[in-house]
């Protein structure tokens, strides 16, 4: 398949990115302390992870993973920044640049399931994909990602399976601890935070007994700067040259246009903190007999404050002139279809405020037996309960205040090749105001819109396990593994929001002074999107939303406050229509049973060893929600809709399904120092949760487009894949191995939303008809059955991914070390018939290098993880339906992201250490087809953490 991007020079230079080495490795049930499987241990000792190449070699299936250098401390501050340093893996940033999503192989958080102790760990996402900003490091012992499958191995993952562990007592025998203190400063957002740790774990009773306990609170603030808006719309009636006498025919493919609606730029403070407590009691009064109960309580709470400039250029579109073009030449566009440039008179800026209420509270508690019952008989048992928690139902806030328009000014829209959109103003027809921020005056703004919205999310995993393992003293067949394990799922979301917000107010029907509140503020930033360019206002206007509502309160009843449209006083309780209400089409409860059966046969011979197994799995959902069906359309003024509903009737649809399973592990050493590995499997991952609800979006007949968009279909079936693998290891010299390996996915039944209902024209005489209100604005019908369009997610694309992955260490005599590793990936996608070239989302090239240097004392280290352009999605805003559907993609950017730590043993017991992170103030850039037309871009700035630890 053709490579759609070259690789730069300076991404074949940087081959440097952070540490992972391929660890070929048995399930997560035997990766305990009496394991052969290797552990790559982050720390200043080389030792651990040149024993780490010793073990792999006797192991079966690929796993990779990467541990706690000691008792509380893994190398970073998120898990999936941690995971980013192993081969084949990617992290997708969020806020502040934190990690939040895993992609394995080039499959996105939705193809992996992640588990913690080998249990679902539930999660505050609308799906099953887990964000692991919920969680911090320290909590964490052991990260594992599962690149190939063993019968053993639970099912619901075709990228890959990631297990997280949580420390045992017996893991570091005797009394035992550590505190740790640490201070954060982040440069974009200019302001301090600081983290404190402790762990303790004993054991006693002859060492039979043991307990573990640790708590983390950490505070820790951070920006984001984005462009969170560029809205290209399709046009067909501007004569922007006049060559029809200023009209032009209603539609005319010929005269379709992509022109700029919206542009707009923001900036988001949050105040992250973290509290987290674990703990674990472990009895193993002999070799035969091991329990440990266990259980890790996180609670995040990041609240978050966002100021944006909005651009509404659309509604200025009569005085736009002197207008540039790119794009496809038509008969009536010569010059292109894109318009890259307008100038146009009184630009109304939009000021809006948007708060977020995150406060997540998540926890796992469960208990473990292994008992061996006879010489050659082992069970393991597992019992356990996971909650996630999120309460933001009514409590995000969406504000809007907008300009009266009293100050005359001229702007123009143009575009930056690398860069964000120009808004640039001329202000000069007035005296005292030369730029937006010298618009801070309560005279000048007024409300527009106030939604107050939210979820609420309540995720709940019951499971149990029953394992076994039988032993023989047989030539080839050395066990079987068998077992029974049962998982129940109940994830529930409750939205919360106003469908009157959008006709409360609109266009400042009075202004903030009107009401005698003091509610516009000057911006309260510095250095807004200051590492990228673009001539746009980089000071403007923000306000409170405190006082907004204030304002909007005082209005009520108040003589003084006249609405400038009506010329009518605003009611008294007015203002109270914003209070949020309970949405049942976005609402849902999914309820998922899984029983799944397995048996694996591990066998050996001379230079050889594999398994080969079954596993069965049964899957029955219940999809609650709520039949809320439309009454009327209505239209309270022109181009202006409101949906009225009847009221909401309970609906629930099941669903059930099997599959069968097969997997197959073979390794074999073709020399003392050359190990081949083969494996085959069929996979599985289960639709995401939401996309299996009852959720209904028909939010879009306020503005006119009559459209049902099912969000869910409870009937979708799993995605299933076949994969193999091929791996070949060279331990060149002690400590030290160049592997390579090839994967290979073959992929059926991805998920497509959006897809049409009644797709022929036979069908669309099927199609729901209500009641609408002057559906064509400009002729008053009165209400007219009107038929609506509804679309649905079904199981359509098929996709095949080839990749290969390179990785290497070694360590020198003198302290300097390097680990290195390289992933490629190539894909083809299938969407609806059409072959598109590659998967969507899929980055094809990462790679990563980390440096190390170690003494007794000292222990630097330099890594940076690359990831090379790729398509993001193969639609995008500037295809014209008519001529060029697919000439444009929406694609990422390249990224490297470099971090660099020094540690030094004061003493045996204490050390201090320093890590920086974004050094080289990388960010995240979208286009949607041409690279002065961003889709987005964030950057989140440098961060560095300084900080001492003491272990007793």
């Amino acid at each position: 398949m053709e490579r759609l991007f070259n690789k730069s020079k300076l991404a074949v230079a940087v081959c440097i990115v952070c540490y992972s080495i391929n660890v070929h490795a048995a399930d997560d049930e035997t990766l305990d302390e009496d394991s052969s499987v290797e552990r790559i241990t982050v720390s200043s000792k080389q030792s651990s992870l040149i024993n780490a190449l010793n073990i792999k070699r006797g192991t079966d299936s690929l796993v990779d993973g990467i541990t706690a250098e000691e008792l509380g401390h893994f190398p970073d501050a998120n898990v999936a920044d941690s995971l980013s340093h192993i081969t084949g893996v990617t992290i997708d940033r969020t806020s502040g640049g934190e990690g939040q999503g895993v992609n394995i192989r080039g499959l996105g958080p939705e193809f992996s399931i992640v588990t913690l102790n080998e249990r679902i760990m539930a999660t505050d996402q609308s799906g099953r994909e887990f964000a692991f900003d919920v969680l911090p490091s320290e909590v964490i012992s052991e990260a594992w990602v599962h690149k190939s499958v063993t019968a053993s191995t639970l099912e619901g993952s075709i990228g890959g399976a990631i297990n997280l562990k949580t420390a045992k007592p017996m893991d570091h025998k005797g009394k035992q601890g550590s505190l740790a203190v640490e201070g954060h400063y982040g440069d974009k957002v200019d302001d301090t935070g600081f983290k404190l740790s402790a762990v303790g774990s004993n054991t006693f009773a002859n060492d039979t007994m043991g307990v573990i306990f640790s708590a983390l609170y950490s505070n820790t603030p951070t920006r984001t700067d984005s462009l969170s808006d560029l809205n290209y719309g399709e046009n067909w009636e501007w004569d922007h040259d006049n060559d029809s006498g200023g009209g032009v025919e209603w539609q005319d493919s010929s005269n379709e246009l992509k022109i700029p609606n919206v542009v707009a730029y923001t900036a988001q403070l949050e105040d992250r903190k973290r509290l987290a407590l674990s703990g674990a009691f472990q009895y193993k009064p002999n070799n035969d007999v091991e329990i440990l109960v266990d259980g890790l309580w996180t609670r995040l709470d990041a609240p978050s404050q966002g100021y944006t400039e909005s651009f509404y250029l659309i509604g200025q579109a009569q005085s736009w002139r002197d207008a540039t073009f790119t794009g496809t030449p038509t008969e009536l566009n010569p010059q292109g279809t894109i318009v890259t440039g307008v100038t146009m008179d009184n630009l109304i800026p939009e000021l809006v405020t948007i708060t977020e209420h995150r406060v997540v509270d998540t926890y796992q508690v469960g208990v473990n037996g292994r008992f061996t019952v006879t010489d050659s008989f082992v069970m393991t048992g597992d019992a356990y309960i996971s909650k996630s928690t999120r309460d933001s139902g009514g409590k995000d806030k969406f504000v809007v205040a907008h300009g009266v328009g009293g100050v005359p000014n001229t702007a123009t829209f143009s575009l930056t090749k690398g860069g964000l959109p120009n808004v640039e103003f001329d202000f000069s027809q007035i005296d005292g105001v030369d730029s937006l921020a010298d618009l801070a005056s309560n005279e000048q703004f007024g409300p527009h819109y106030s939604q107050t919205d939210g979820v609420n999310i309540d995720d709940e995993v019951v499971g149990g396990s029953l394992k076994g393992e039988l032993f023989f003293e047989l030539p080839l067949l050395k066990s079987l593994d068998m077992g029974i394990v049962y998982n129940k799922r109940t994830k529930g979301r409750e939205k919360y929001d106003n469908p009157l917000a959008r006709n409360l107010y609109s266009n400042a029907p009075f202004t903030f002074a009107d009401t005698g509140v003091d509610v516009v503020k000057g911006f309260p930033l510095e250095g807004f999107l200051g590492d990228v360019g673009g001539n746009f206002p980089r000071q403007f206007v923000g306000f409170d939303i405190d006082a907004y509502q204030a304002a909007m309160h005082a209005a009520d009843n108040n003589p003084n406050v006249i609405d400038r449209f009506s010329g009518e006083m605003y009611p008294d309780g007015y203002s109270y229509n914003d209070e949020p209400v309970f949405n049942p089409n976005e609402s849902f409860e999914v309820v998922e049973d899984t029983v799944s059966l397995y048996l694996q046969a591990n066998v050996a011979g001379d230079r050889w060893s594999g398994n080969a197994g079954l596993r069965y799995v049964s899957t029955d959902t219940a999809s609650n929600g709520w039949l809320w069906e439309i009454d009327k359309v209505s239209a309270p003024a022109e181009w202006v809709w409101i949906v009225e509903h009847k009221d909401p009737v309970p609906l629930s649809v099941e669903n059930s399904y099997s599959e069968l399973l097969p997997s197959f592990n073979f390794s074999y050493e073709i020399a003392d120092d050359l190990l081949l590995r083969l494996s085959y499997a069929e996979v599985m991952a289960r639709a995401s949760l939401n996309q299996l609800s009852t959720q209904v979006d028909d939010g879009s007949a306020a503005w006119g487009e009559f459209t049902i968009n099912k969000v869910g279909n409870p009937n979708l079936s799993p995605v299933k894949a076949k994969q193999a693998d091929i791996s070949l290891e060279w331990y060149f010299k002690p400590g030290s191995a160049l592997t390579a390996a090839i994967f290979f996915k073959d992929i059926k039944g991805f998920v497509q939303d959006w897809q049409n209902v009644y797709p022929n024209e036979e069908d669309q005489i099927n199609r729901p008809n209500y009641p609408v209100e002057n559906p064509q604005p400009w002729i008053d019908t009165g209400y007219v059955d009107t038929a609506f369009n509804v679309f649905e997610p079904k199981n359509l694309d098929t996709a095949k991914v080839l990749g290969y992955e390179f990785s290497y260490q070694h360590f020198f005599d003198n302290g300097f070390g390097m680990t290195a590793n390289y992933t490629y990936i190539d894909t083809e996608s299938i969407v609806g018939g059409f072959n598109e070239g590659v998967l969507a989302g899929v980055p094809d090239t990462s790679y990563s290098l980390n440096l190390m240097y170690n003494t007794d004392k000292l222990s630097l280290s330099v890594s940076a993880s690359h990831t090379e352009s790729y398509i993001l999605s193969h639609w995008s805003p500037l295809n014209l339906v008519s001529i060029d559907e697919r000439k444009y993609k929406s694609t990422a950017d390249a990224m490297t992201w470099m971090s660099a730590s020094a540690t030094y043993a004061v003493s045996e017991q204490a050390q201090v250490f320093v890590e920086l992170d974004n050094i080289l103030n990388d960010n995240w850039h979208s286009y949607v087809g041409q690279s002065d037309i961003p889709g987005s871009y964030s950057e989140w700035g440098r961060k560095i953490n300084v900080g001492a630890r003491y272990k007793f």
